[in-house]
């Protein structure tokens, strides 16, 4: 049971009030719309787009501006003397005033629901998850952030995002107020003076009544009071709105580790491409352009964990069409990126790779000069790269000559595994086990045994998928066929006893042929990806010439 003072702090509404006076912009996020209907209270929150040259007329009067459900396009008639004018309106009313929540009903025949403002929407070219009903920005990094959240009786949109709008449009947003409480208290209890408050200041304007409760609510309730009003939320300033042409123009750059002086201490750069050497003779003093900075291989973590947002490949990481990275995956042991290259990362993600620098370590790979310094088209070193780029390319030419391929495509939820295939970043089980199993079903479990049976003129009842190829290289004379088919076995089996499984005593024998226990996780991985590469090899000498 709440106190006398929560109830009468309750009946009269302080809560509403004090936001409404206090201003709605002191967080992150503001209500565009909420419909309460309880036993005790009746309200409802809306708001609008009011043409900033209307404020002193918008204040004016508590009442709102705009019904809920209003601002649909469509005629209004007006008279000009004795004529009658009729102009068509975008929102239904020729004041300029626009909804940014619409409901939408169609009598009851089909269910009503709420949405944004599309113009609000293309803005800032908001993602709908239709799921959550959550409306997504995507920054220039590629993150994504959430912007609206859409409830049947709720809407909440982030106040930055609205004042950005606001500024370029020049307008203001009125969130209006419209609530009804019930008390069991007498309004006996209050006085006078707080029954009635009616307040005005440059951005608020509401009116407060506190009151006996009608005759037909009078066996539950003895006092009920009302709330309606506005508040209006200002754009920013448009020069500091930060939407183009007023965004910032100024971009950090983080200095990353390029050496080591007589002391071992590292020997730091700026990235800002302005400031570098390059062969044109400009910035004499300062280091080249293209000078190596050296990572560990877990910078890539990140992006393969997420190969719906990042793609990995031969010389380059992407983050969709937002931006691109050159870097020398093809080195042994690091990764390695020229340093005037990473000042076209933002410093969001600057700084990510900078908690995975090191110091110098060797040189670029051979693969890495041949082709920055030697203009020379080379084939990756790296056992992960180069097994992908032989896969591909093994796909295609065995499609254009038999018109099939021998392994079935992955599905749109399986991409994520070719994607992310990869000698395992560290020497942990944890990473080496997917990796296992990625290859398998790449290999094994995606083989097209629909279209090698019909090379057979027939096959054992039950055959499972590397029988059915067996018979296959064996009916087409494959020369090493018994060495790739040992293979394929043996990686069936590091999966199916241990990778996909609770490892036991099965596990250790077939992990012992692979070198497991005694050798580094990633060398193993390496070991089996250049024997799949040698079975890709030998498929495409005798099939495809």
């Amino acid at each position: 049971m709440s106190s006398l003072a929560d109830q009468k702090a309750y009946l009269l509404q302080l809560d509403n009030r004090e936001q409404f006076r206090q201003g709605l912009e002191s967080g992150p996020w503001f209500t565009a719309y909420r419909n309460v209907n309880t036993e005790t209270e009746n309200s409802g929150i809306f708001c609008a787009l009011i043409p900033s040259a209307s404020l002193d007329d918008v204040l004016r009067e508590p009442s709102w501006d705009i019904r809920i459900g209003s601002g649909m396009p469509g005629c209004t008639v007006r008279y000009e003397g004795d004529s009658e004018v009729t102009s068509y309106d975008r929102f239904g009313d020729h004041g300029g005033i626009e909804p940014l929540v619409i409901l939408r009903s169609f009598h009851g025949v089909r269910q009503r629901y709420v949405e944004v403002l599309e113009e609000f929407r293309l803005f800032h070219n908001l993602y709908h998850d239709r799921q959550s009903d959550q409306y997504m920005k995507f920054d220039d990094n590629g993150d994504e952030e959430m912007i609206v959240t859409v409830e049947p009786r709720l809407v909440k949109v982030r106040l930055r995002e609205i004042r950005q709008f606001l500024a370029l449009k020049e307008m203001h947003l009125a969130v209006y107020i419209d609530s009804i409480r019930f008390s069991p208290l007498p309004i006996d209890e209050m006085d006078s003076a707080e029954r009635e408050d009616d307040h005005r200041d440059q951005l608020v304007r509401y009116s407060f009544h506190a009151m006996a409760a009608p005759s037909s609510s009078r066996g539950k309730h003895q006092s009920c009071s009302l709330l309606l009003g506005k508040r209006l939320i200002p754009p920013f300033p448009k020069e500091r709105c930060g939407k183009w042409p007023y965004e910032s123009s100024k971009q950090e750059y983080e200095e990353f580790i390029i050496g080591q002086d007589s002391n071992g201490d590292p020997i730091r750069y700026t990235c800002e491409p302005s400031r570098l050497a390059n062969y044109f003779g400009a910035n004499p003093h300062g280091p080249y352009y293209l000078t190596p900075v050296f990572f560990r291989r877990e910078v890539l973590g990140k992006y393969y964990a997420n190969p719906a947002k990042y793609t990995v490949a031969d010389g380059g990481l992407t983050c969709g069409a937002l931006w691109d990275l050159r870097m020398d995956n093809n080195n042994e042991r690091y990764i390695i990126v020229y340093l005037g290259d990473l000042g076209s990362l933002s410093h969001k993600e600057q700084l990510y790779w900078k908690s995975f620098n090191i110091p110098p370590a060797g040189t670029i790979s051979a693969v890495a000069y041949r082709r920055d310094f030697g203009a020379e088209f080379v084939n990756a070193e790296k056992a992960d790269l180069l097994f992908k780029y032989s896969f591909g390319r093994f796909q295609q030419t065995w499609h254009d000559r038999f018109g099939w391929q021998l392994f079935r495509p992955f599905t749109p939820e399986d991409e994520h595994l070719f994607k992310g295939l990869r000698i395992p970043l560290t020497n942990d089980q944890g990473e080496f086990d997917p990796q296992v199993l990625a290859l398998t079903k790449l290999l094994i479990d995606s083989l097209n045994e629909r279209e090698i049976e019909k090379e057979l003129e027939g096959t054992e009842p039950g055959w499972k998928s590397i029988a059915t190829l067996d018979a296959f290289l064996r009916v087409k004379k494959l020369p090493d066929r018994e060495e790739h088919v040992k293979f394929l076995r043996e990686l069936q089996e590091l999966r199916s006893t241990g990778a996909g499984h609770y490892k036991g005593k099965e596990y250790e024998k077939v992990a012992a042929r692979f070198g497991i226990g005694t050798k580094d996780l990633r060398l193993v991985f390496e070991e089996i990806l250049r024997r799949a590469i040698a079975f890709l090899e030998s498929l495409a000498r005798h099939f495809l010439g």
